[in-house]
């Protein structure tokens, strides 16, 4: 088997934020943030999921969930780097059969 005798090697360095370090809503530092990191992979799971109250705190969510997510995608289109992006199905519930829009 291939894989018995060629091990894959891969090598990365994990930068881990929470919001603390990094908060969504402050878009403005967002790229700059990014950039001090340069990464090649951007895992993101950071969302608004108070669905209950989203609706009161519209800002907030659109926020987090959809403005901050913009700023992210264009970053990585703009230097190469990959977006893996986590939802909830509050929003993906998997019901759709064709690709979303960006």
């Amino acid at each position: 088997m291939l894989f018995k005798s060629s091990p894959l090697v891969c090598k990365f360095n994990l930068h881990e934020v929470d919001i603390d370090d990094f908060d969504l809503l402050d878009q403005q530092a967002i790229p700059t943030r990014l950039m001090s990191f340069s990464p090649s992979i951007i895992l993101n799971c950071g969302a608004y999921t108070a669905v209950d109250k989203a609706e009161d705190n519209r800002g907030l969510a659109e926020g987090v969930n959809a403005d901050s997510v913009g700023i992210i995608s264009n970053w990585c289109a703009e230097n190469s780097c990959r977006l893996i992006h986590i939802s909830t199905d509050f929003v993906f519930n998997g019901a759709k059969k064709t690709p979303y829009s960006p």
